[in-house]
């Protein structure tokens, strides 16, 4: 399986301030329009939500 290329994210507080949490890993559909992806159980989201695209995992581990 391919590995997802953008995160559904919940965007809490302004500005400089905002805090940013994951909540599902997402994937492109096979005709390019959109994403699909899984909310896990037990996650609520309320509030501003962004898809960010995911930086590759050698970028993150450096």
């Amino acid at each position: 399986m391919a590995k997802p290329t953008h995160d559904l994210t919940l965007i809490s507080g302004e500005g400089k301030s905002a805090q940013f949490t994951r909540v599902a890993a997402l994937w492109p559909t096979k005709d390019g329009t959109g994403f699909t992806g899984e909310i896990p159980a037990g996650v609520t989201i309320t509030g501003r939500v962004a898809v960010l695209a995911r930086k590759d995992q050698d970028d993150e581990q450096s």
